[in-house]
């Protein structure tokens, strides 16, 4: 690394056994901060005379601060008789699992991250519109649904092949508890 000044911007990834599942978390600052919303950060010059620099990671803990995903949980539950995935416009979504498909019988949750505000910090809601649910090249429109950050959603499938998929009315769940 060359001499200069860096932003250290830390992203907490735990494991939620209950639900097998691994979740990705960062901090931002609170909204009576003249930074509010945007990533909190720790600022750090290194140079010739000072070669390296020791965070205290549990300084994140004593901080005012709050912790989002910057965007949704959406869990899908398959209880069609078909594998589906989910795509945001012709992109296909990996769940947390590291999986594209979920077999039938089957949930898996994908993270829909939220586009930031000019000002780069999350908005506390945005409409994701361009969801669809299914297999290449049957896919479902999601509707189009206002969430709410760190808010998770869930939606049925059923359906007994590709051709007759049905989705469920998109249901709000409680706010996920980052800490």
């Amino acid at each position: 690394m060359a001499p200069g000044e860096y932003f250290i911007i830390p992203e907490i990834v735990y494991f939620n056994q209950f639900i097998n599942q691994l979740f990705s978390v960062k901090p931002v600052f609170p909204k009576e901060h003249t930074l509010n919303g945007r990533s909190f950060f720790w600022s750090i010059i290194l140079s010739n005379s000072i070669p390296e620099v020791s965070l205290d990671l549990s300084e994140l803990l004593d901080l005012d601060i709050s912790n989002t995903v910057g965007g949704v949980y959406f869990l899908i539950n398959n209880n069609s008789g078909t594998g589906i995935s989910i795509w945001n416009g012709d992109v296909q979504m990996f769940f947390l699992t590291g999986m594209t498909v979920i077999n039938p019988g089957s949930s898996g949750i994908v993270l829909l991250f939220f586009q930031m505000n000019p000002d780069d910090t999350i908005p506390e809601s945005q409409s994701l519109a361009n969801l669809s649910i299914g297999t290449n090249p049957l896919r479902q429109p999601v509707p189009a649904f206002v969430f709410e950050l760190d808010y998770l959603y869930t939606i049925n499938v059923t359906g007994s092949n590709p051709a007759d998929l049905q989705l469920g009315a998109i249901v709000k769940g409680e706010k996920i508890d980052l800490f």
